[in-house]
């Protein structure tokens, strides 16, 4: 019996181990999906493995029966939360947690509603929201939805069709100043090498100089008295208007 929390490998659906190969980035590691003509299993979902697909805007994998929805197309979860519930005793070989697409490299469970993420050349799919899983599952599982609870993916529509191969480069599109980075990048958060700065408005880090107490020099801002001073030197003083006026007198005199 397992243990919880225990890593066991991967598997695919016939049993085999799914290889581990280093990535410098997120990749698609698998594709399945239901055919119109397949038949409803009791024990478990239906789901068909692809090398390669195709998505379909507006749809989902071409010709799934599981796409079309008003909202939601298709399901995504992530390699590394799969492994972990396969750990726990769910059943997570590709397809059987009713996912359609498993991504490796990335944070899927905490992509935000509006991400998009773009899969091999031109497909683009968006975040709808976080799948929560439903009584199939749990019957399909023999466990409680809960005990999956913020792991089970997100739901996704397809904003821009294309084809899919497994294997192909994943990149989380970022809509602020229209960059784009590696999902594996923005999975893992920025990476901090020192102290974090309060000079936020740059993000410099390390920059420890704002955080030190120091004894600023006082600088006085400038003083409207020596304006007064000058105003004052430049007009005549009281003083000055008495010889002129005594000498418009001797004048008078004289």
């Amino acid at each position: 019996m397992l243990k919880a929390g225990r890593q066991v490998p991967l598997r695919d659906r016939a049993g085999q181990p799914v290889r581990k190969q280093r990535r410098s980035m997120s990749e698609l590691v698998s594709i399945v999906y239901r055919p119109k003509d397949a038949a409803a299993s009791e024990a478990g979902y239906t789901r068909v493995p692809l090398q390669q697909a195709r998505l379909v805007d507006a749809y989902g994998i071409e010709g799934d029966e599981k796409g079309g929805g008003p909202d939601r197309h298709l399901n995504i979860m992530a390699a590394e939360t799969l492994q972990a519930l396969a750990g726990e005793g769910f059943h997570a070989a590709p397809g059987q947690m009713g996912e359609q697409l498993i991504i490796a490299g990335l944070a899927v469970d905490s992509l935000p509603a509006g991400a998009r993420l773009q899969i091999g050349e031109s497909a683009c799919v968006e975040v709808v929201e976080p799948r929560t899983g439903c009584a199939k599952f749990e019957r399909h599982q023999g466990r409680q939805r809960e005990e999956a609870a913020e792991r089970l993916g997100v739901m996704a529509r397809v904003v821009a069709g294309g084809p899919i191969r497994v294997g192909d480069p994943v990149r989380l599109l970022v809509e602020a100043g229209s960059q784009e980075q590696s999902a594996r990048t923005l999975a893992s958060g920025p990476q901090i090498t020192g102290p974090v700065s309060r000079r936020a408005d740059i993000g410099v880090p390390g920059d420890t100089s704002s955080l030190t107490p120091k004894s600023a020099p006082v600088v006085s801002s400038p003083s409207r008295a020596p304006r007064k001073q000058n105003d004052a030197t430049m007009a005549p003083s009281p003083s000055s208007h008495r010889p002129g006026r005594i000498i418009r007198r001797r004048g008078r005199r004289m």
